[in-house]
């Protein structure tokens, strides 16, 4: 639920295509912003604390699987979190140029 609220959050201050407007609106929405990117990184938290916790109900029943669940888990998180790296990254090189 955190990380609907930060993914809706952050996608209503960022306009395609415009780094200025996009700028802009964060500035005058820092708030909102701050508290989309905290419910972000709560959801990931909760999401590997469910991996592992899931992987501790699930090793005994079967530990080959478990540990692919975890490393599924892990992977999830790693591409989830190269997605809005890019779009900061792409920001910050259109509003310094």
């Amino acid at each position: 639920m955190t990380s609907i609220f930060g993914l809706i959050a952050s996608q209503s201050l960022i306009v395609p295509h415009d780094a200025n407007a996009t700028a802009h609106n964060i500035r005058s929405s820092e708030t909102l912003f701050r508290l989309g990117l905290l419910s972000s990184l709560i959801g990931t938290i909760a999401f590997v604390f469910l991996g592992r916790e899931l992987y501790r109900l699930l090793k005994n029943v079967n530990a080959t699987r478990a540990s692919l669940m975890v490393v599924l888990v892990f992977s999830i998180l790693s591409v989830s979190s190269l997605l809005p790296g890019s779009n900061a990254i792409a920001f910050c090189q259109k509003s310094s140029a």
